[in-house]
């Protein structure tokens, strides 16, 4: 089920709280989309783009060179419309299902914020399965997996041919700058507890 060994430890490293990680879906990246091509931190200058609730959130757009402005997703078409913000921030499918290229027609790939949806049960369900059944939901989770990363990207590729039907410009950028301006933010949460700071390095480790 899982990517890796590391992985493998990590997920089951929650066991104790009453549950069990058994897969991880996507939900993609979000990026900014804004009224202009946004191709480095400079160009996101004075421009408040729409985060969720959420201080890290604010924290790493305006490290990201912008403002960060909470608000509730269902205000941001009118927020962009009206000019109370220049833009949001999310991947290709909400994108295109709120219609938000009608306000901003660049939607600019920063992938600053990857999503994992994980899959949970709960432990004492998992650990007391059989083994024959636990080797077959494994399978079953992990061709669930498969399928809906599979899935995901069929509705990207729908979300970004209607938003171009529509006007809207995908802008490929070099991600490196923004990268480095949030470094501190991420030292920060790091460095915020030992456990942290574990579970940091191990993520980061499979990335390389």
């Amino acid at each position: 089920v899982f990517l890796s060994g590391k992985l493998d430890e990590l997920f089951k490293s929650v066991g104790k709280n009453g549950f069990e990680v058994v897969g991880a879906y996507t939900a993609g990246a979000r990026s900014v989309y804004t009224n202009k091509p946004i191709e480095k931190p400079e160009d996101l200058k004075g421009y408040k783009v729409r985060v969720m609730q959420s201080d890290t959130m604010k924290k790493m757009v305006d490290l990201m060179g912008g403002v960060g402005t909470p608000m509730a997703q269902g205000e941001v078409y009118t927020a962009i419309q009206q000019g109370v913000l220049e833009g949001g921030e999310n991947n290709e499918v909400t994108y295109a299902d709120l219609k938000h290229y009608e306000v901003a027609k660049y939607f600019s790939y920063t992938n600053h914020l990857m999503v994992p949806d994980l899959i949970i049960i709960n432990e004492k369900v998992y650990s007391g399965m059989t083994k024959e059944n636990k080797e077959v939901f494994d399978k079953l989770v992990k061709e669930s997996v498969d399928l809906e990363f599979k899935a995901w990207e069929e509705n990207v590729n729908t979300a970004k041919k209607l938003a171009e039907e529509n006007g809207a410009q995908f802008i490929n950028l070099s991600i490196k700058p923004f990268q480095d301006n949030v470094k501190p933010l991420q030292e920060s949460v790091r460095n915020s507890s030992e456990i942290t700071k574990k579970i940091y390095d191990d993520i980061r480790s499979l990335a390389q």
